[in-house]
This record gives structure tokens, C-alpha cells and sequence, in this order.
């Protein structure tokens, strides 16, 4: 499929977009010190991403956003935001945050099947989501129904 660049640029601030209300619409059983994210690859989405978050309050903690190429500082990550070139990580991230509580959130459609929490899916050219409400469940991430609902998949 074909975009512009101005298409393009909008669709990966609406990435960020969306990030910030899945982080306001979700709670962590703990409350870390830092409330890290971690966006590993390239992803034209970085800068609105840290706009967004960096710096402010979630569940009363300040939020970091930091970027990584490699999938291996992950301990004290709260999201790992994973760019469509770094797709083939994912197994790497799942295995390195098993048994935490951390929201891995991915550019590249279809994802969840494989283990992300969410991923992002172009639907008649709108950008949507799609939710594996069971691996939330499994890291023992609660996400509001309302948040759920608006899912375009859901694998419970």
C-alpha cells in the first residue's frame, strides 16, 4: 500500500497517540520507581513517543523513554515498544520479560498471535489495534474493558 510522507508521519504520531492511552487505561500490579519505556528499532514514532510520555506521571511514578536496538536491557521495563524493523525480536523480548509484568507493544500487524501484547493493524486504511488479552492476564496487566472493546481483534 501506498502513503505519502505526510500520511506516514500522521499514522506513527497516532502510534504515540494510542501508547499514551494504553498506558493510561492499564495498571501494573507494582509500582516501579521509573516507569520505563523501551522502544527498540527505528520507528518514526520515537520522538512523538517521548513527547508523550517522557517526563510525565503514571500511577505515580515519573516515565522514562528510552531507545535501544538490541532487546537485552529489558529488567526494569514497564512497555518494550517494538518498531516494525525489529519485528524478528519478538521472541527475544517474550523470553527476556517472561514472568514480569511488562506491555510489549508492536508496530508490525498480526503480533499478538505470536505473544505481543498488542499490535497495530491498518483496517480500511485507519490505523487500529488488536489485543491478546490473555498474555495481559499472564504478566498480570489489567487494561479497562473500555480499551478492550475498541480492539479490532481480541485473543482471549
Amino acid at each position: 500500500m501506498y502513503m505519502s510522507a505526510s500520511a506516514q508521519v500522521t499514522l506513527y504520531r497516532t502510534y504515540a497517540l494510542f501508547l499514551q492511552s494504553f498506558v493510561r487505561y492499564s495498571s501494573w500490579p507494582a509500582t516501579p520507581a521509573e516507569f520505563k519505556v523501551v522502544v527498540i528499532g527505528e520507528t518514526q514514532a520515537y520522538s512523538d513517543i517521548q513527547k508523550n510520555l517522557d517526563g510525565k506521571l503514571y500511577g505515580g511514578t515519573v516515565a522514562k523513554v528510552i531507545k535501544s536496538n538490541d532487546a537485552d536491557n529489558l529488567a526494569d521495563a514497564a512497555i518494550v515498544y517494538l518498531a516494525e524493523d525489529k519485528s524478528n525480536l519478538l521472541a527475544t523480548v517474550l523470553k527476556n520479560t517472561e514472568g514480569r509484568a511488562v506491555m510489549i507493544v508492536t508496530e508490525r500487524e498480526g503480533l499478538y498471535r505470536a505473544g505481543a501484547s498488542i499490535s497495530f493493524a491498518l483496517v480500511d486504511n485507519r490505523l487500529r489495534y488488536d489485543v491478546n488479552t490473555r498474555e495481559l492476564q499472564k504478566r498480570n496487566l489489567k487494561t479497562s474493558a473500555q480499551l478492550i472493546s475498541l480492539a479490532h481483534n481480541v485473543l482471549d
